[in-house]
Formats: structure tokens, C-alpha cells, sequence
């Protein structure tokens, strides 16, 4: 890939974990679908701000069908989702306001638009799912 801070979910799964345990990175996973209408933007605007944004932040987009080996059991009742760690801990979670700033994007306020992840999140946390997945193996 060209963009460092972009990954990709197969050949990047050593950076991914690598980052969801080190506190001075943090990584913006979104989930959608190429089928799912509401996902292009939230998909066109992370690859935008992934060129943008600070090397300690990186980027994942993770398809429902091209990457359901990643997700475990876990099935998404709406798409597009989008989980913010730093590090290991979880600071935002569920969809981004869908809205004219999506389309010209801004990492302040599309990370602003995630809701606060809630103090028990434990069945939001994608995060020892794609730990313990080594599907790239």
C-alpha cells in the first residue's frame, strides 16, 4: 500500500495488533459494505484522512462479507460502524453522523461525530476479536 497509515486487514495484521496494544498509537477501524450505500463516504473519508492524519494514527476498513473471518460471531445489527482505540482502550464507538462534513473531511469532527464509547462496552469491543484472529496466517 501507499499510504502507511492505511492498512490493510490481511497483510497488515501484525501492525494491527502491534497497535491495539501500544498506548501511543491509535487506529480507527470501520466496518461496512461495497452493497451499503450510507458506507461509501464514511469509506472514501477514512481513506481521504488517512493520508492526512499523524503516523501514530492508522486506519482500517473491514467489509462485512470480504472480511467476516475478522469479526468472529460478532454480527452488526446496522453498518457503517466505526470503533476509535488508543491502544488497547476503546474511546469511540458506533456509526458517524452522516452528514456534509463527511464529505469534506476533517479528523477532528468525524471523530467527534462516533459517539463516546460507554464504560461497559464489552460486547462492542472488536478488539480481542481481532487480536486472537490471525486469519492472515
Amino acid at each position: 500500500m501507499t499510504n502507511s497509515n492505511l492498512l490493510d486487514a490481511w497483510d497488515d495484521f501484525a501492525k494491527i495488533t502491534s497497535t491495539l496494544s501500544d498506548s501511543s498509537q491509535s487506529i480507527v477501524i470501520c466496518l461496512g459494505a461495497s452493497w451499503c450505500h450510507k458506507c461509501e463516504p464514511v469509506k472514501k473519508t477514512i481513506f481521504q484522512l488517512s493520508e492526512v492524519t499523524p503516523s501514530n494514527t492508522h486506519w482500517l476498513w473491514l467489509d462485512l462479507e470480504d472480511h467476516c473471518e475478522f469479526l468472529g460471531t460478532f454480527f452488526p445489527e446496522t453498518i457503517p460502524l466505526v470503533w476509535v482505540y488508543q491502544g488497547s482502550h476503546l474511546v469511540r464507538h458506533g456509526q458517524p453522523e452522516l452528514t456534509e462534513k463527511i464529505a469534506t473531511p476533517n479528523f477532528v469532527e468525524f471523530i467527534q461525530s462516533i459517539p463516546i464509547a460507554p464504560d461497559q462496552h464489552a460486547t462492542l469491543d472488536l478488539r480481542p476479536t481481532l487480536i486472537k484472529t490471525n486469519c492472515a496466517a
